[in-house]
């Protein structure tokens, strides 16, 4: 886009969060998190020993529709998953619905999680003897509403990460079910009762029924390809991390499968019903088994429970924003981003389903809704590809158009089974389209459907390559640290960059947000660059969009060569935080030099105050005192702390150089004896206080992780200048001359 003062350098960009096994965990937690535990048993019941080929089976058909959604997303690398794929394909009622369908599918598999997290709950208190003082039918719904009342209030609130926490608690449950793994093959080896295995049930429709029970546990790939726009390298990582993440999760339901036939056999699993994985987990290990199982159940489920409903919230959300729903399901909250009113009617969406429907009809209905949700998008390939067969392609589907074809019998078959388990889930799934049908023709088909106005990056400006490059991250208006910042730039005839970022919740993605949305951030970008631009320097000025302003800061760093980070520092009156959450994190762990300005300082100052430090940082923040003062026509005054009280011979070196420059400067020495009482008190009298990290006036006696508290402590206008990559030693009258 052209900023509004006709230059090409405000470049916007959406930020790709996800790694390749981010991505993976995300798809692997989505399958492993709750299906398992609670419908094993009851497939057991039905396919006996024929769930280990209804396991084969649900691989195969996963696999077609795989691959489906492997070649849309790198053709549409965008948010949307399903729903943007039919969208983008058929004619428009087809398109509504499968956002209709999605929205629900995502929803009613949100309400069989709740369920699954909460009987958790209710088992573990009852096996370890704690007594409930109600029904356990009641006490599990009191767990649905105050579960679901957590999850939206963190969609309503808003967070930036979701792939490391997924991939914890992925990670904390699959370990779980490899210690039971490990627990049922050396049951095998002491006691090998592979005639369990036999006879081999070969009913096909029994296997089939079992099939669309387990299958709500194989659509995880559908949260990949929701989040296909935050995926680095998606026509790459997208194929891949779907492939792996069904490969991982099959590979896991066949071992468990066939460790529990073995050890327990068919008929004494059956038995057991929903009880039978935890059953199972206590054979294996005696007492803890029970704790330790259900513990997995209710981390897979919790884990898949969010991941699953910030989708749901997704599509609600995106189907507001271009007019198929109200426009009121597109309203962000003003303070936390946030899709509030999408949130909270996919909330009451999921609780009604999750208090009032059975749990086979919730299962089943899941499961159905998401077959006729994969038979769309398969039909979508194939108009694509006929349609369309310029469009660049990073992954192809072989044996076109067969693959297709045969995805879209065998879901429809899958789910036509599903009538014999439970024709009650049917006819909820007949009536959400019936009802989307009528929403379409009397009120969305009549409307046109809108594409927000997206966000346009134009092209970089070529900035001429220069030995320094700055990067100032501004979170609102810092005048005074684009001015500060900018003189720096200017003496060390540096490239300035001004960054700032639209942190965006989990629940929605970047690229939904529009220009309307970025305004605020755009006009504040551009007062600052009005800044710079008056004390001489023409920035380049970025915005970006993301989930997590940390990392998009580090990227930023490391796409630009940044080697020294200008950023401003809120004292905060939290007990403990004295930066913010942002610069906390970077501070830790800085990718560069830093400078860490306080933003308050005086429309003229007359002098500066610089403390020596003799560490890593004492020339670099000397380099800066003196462009400062240079700039500013200010005095300069010199504080060295020594053990005697007497200038040393480099303060002596740093006076010289000051006056060299035409700075009018004086050194103060001063016993180090008390030295933090003492730094304390120059601050409060400084018009402007340049220093290092206060650690290294410690002689490594103050750990570097105390330093922002100890920072907080000063008073006034603060810089505190950090170095992080050390040069050689060089002749320091060579940074001033010829």
């Amino acid at each position: 886009m052209v900023d509004s003062m006709g230059q090409n350098n405000l470049v916007i960009k959406l930020r790709r969060d996800f790694r390749f096994w981010d991505v993976v965990f995300i798809g692997v937690g989505a399958m492993t998190g709750a299906t398992i535990y609670l419908m094993a048993g009851q497939a057991i019941s039905i396919a006996g020993t024929g769930i280990l080929l209804a396991i084969l089976f649900n691989y195969i058909i996963t696999m077609l529709t795989g691959m489906t959604y492997a070649e849309l997303s790198t053709i549409y690398p965008e948010a949307g998953g399903g729903y943007l794929f039919v969208e983008e394909n058929l004619p428009k009622p087809f398109g509504f619905m499968s956002g209709w369908m999605s929205w629900f599918s995502h929803s009613i598999a949100d309400a069989f999680y709740t369920v699954v997290f909460a009987t958790g709950i209710v088992w573990l208190l009852q096996i370890y003897g704690v007594s409930i003082p109600i029904s356990p039918d009641l006490f599990k719904k009191l767990i649905i509403v105050a579960l679901l009342a957590i999850i939206l209030l963190i969609n309503y609130w808003g967070t930036s990460t979701t792939g490391k926490w997924q991939t914890y608690l992925t990670t904390a449950q699959i370990s779980i079910l490899v210690i039971f793994l490990v627990a049922g093959f050396i049951g095998i080896i002491y006691h090998p009762n592979f005639k369990n295995l036999l006879p081999l049930n070969l009913n096909i429709t029994n296997i089939a029924l079992a099939m669309g029970l387990l299958f709500v546990g194989f659509e995880g790939y559908e949260i990949i390809a929701q989040s296909s726009e935050e995926i680095e390298n998606p026509e790459k990582n997208i194929p891949r991390a779907i492939f792996m993440s069904i490969a991982i999760v099959t590979i896991i339901y066949a071992l468990l499968f066939l460790v529990m036939l073995i050890n327990s056999g068919p008929n004494i699993l059956g038995e057991r019903g929903e009880f039978a994985v935890i059953w199972f987990g206590n054979q294996m290990i005696p007492y803890y088994g029970y704790g330790l199982m259900i513990m997995a159940m209710l981390i897979g489920s919790g884990a898949t429970l969010n991941a699953t409903v910030f989708s749901s919230i997704r599509v609600s959300f995106a189907m507001g924003r271009n007019g198929s729903l109200p426009k009121l399901f597109s309203h962000l909250h003003k303070k936390h981003n946030t899709p509030y009113i999408a949130t909270l009617i996919s909330g009451i969406i999921i609780g009604a389903m999750a208090l009032f429907l059975p749990l086979d009809t919730i299962v089943a209905g899941a499961s159905i809704m998401f077959l006729l949700l994969f038979t769309l998008v398969n039909i979508a390939v194939i108009v694509n590809r006929y349609q369309n067969p310029q469009l660049k392609r990073g992954y192809s589907i072989p044996l076109f158009p067969l693959v297709p074809i045969l995805a879209i019998i065998t879901k429809l078959f899958v789910a036509a089974v599903l009538w014999y388990f439970s024709p009650e889930a049917w006819f909820v799934a007949i009536a959400w389209i019936e009802i989307g049908l009528l929403i379409y023709y009397f009120w969305a088909g009549k409307k046109e459907i809108e594409k927000p106005s997206r966000i346009v990056s134009p092209t970089k400006l070529k900035i001429e390559k220069k030995e320094y490059n700055i990067l100032v991250p501004l979170s609102q208006e810092f005048p005074n640290s684009v001015k500060i910042a900018t003189l720096i730039a200017r003496m060390m005839d540096a490239n300035l960059h001004l960054f700032s970022a639209i942190e965006v919740p989990i629940n929605i993605s970047p690229q939904s947000i529009t220009y309307s949305d970025s305004l605020d951030k755009i006009k504040m970008m551009e007062r600052m660059e009005k800044v710079a631009k008056k004390y001489g320097k023409t920035p380049e000025v970025t915005i970006t969009v993301a989930h997590d302003t940390f990392r998009a800061i580090i990227d930023e760093v490391n796409e630009n060569g940044i080697n020294i980070l200008f950023m401003t520092w809120r004292p905060k009156n939290v007990r403990r935080i004295i930066f913010g959450s942002t610069l906390e994190k970077v501070y830790k762990n800085p990718p560069c030099d830093m400078l860490i300005f306080r933003n308050h300082l005086e429309e003229n100052i007359n002098k500066i105050s610089l403390i020596l430090s003799k560490r890593k940082s004492g020339e670099f923040s000397f380099q800066i005192a003196s462009y400062l003062a240079k700039e500013l026509n200010c005095s300069l005054i010199i504080y060295e702390f020594t053990y005697d009280g007497n200038i040393s011979i480099k303060g002596d070196q740093y006076l010289k150089l000051s006056r060299e420059m035409g700075i009018e400067a004086e050194i103060i020495p001063m016993k180090s004896n008390g030295i933090m009482g003492k730094i304390f008190n120059i601050s409060k009298e400084s018009k402007l206080l340049i220093m290092a990290p206060p650690s290294e006036y410690m002689d490594g006696r103050l750990p570097p992780s105390t330093e922002p508290r100890i920072i907080g402590r000063l008073n006034g206008p603060v810089l505190i200048v950090r170095k992080v990559i050390t040069e050689k030693e060089q002749d320091l009258s060579g940074m001033y001359h010829g």
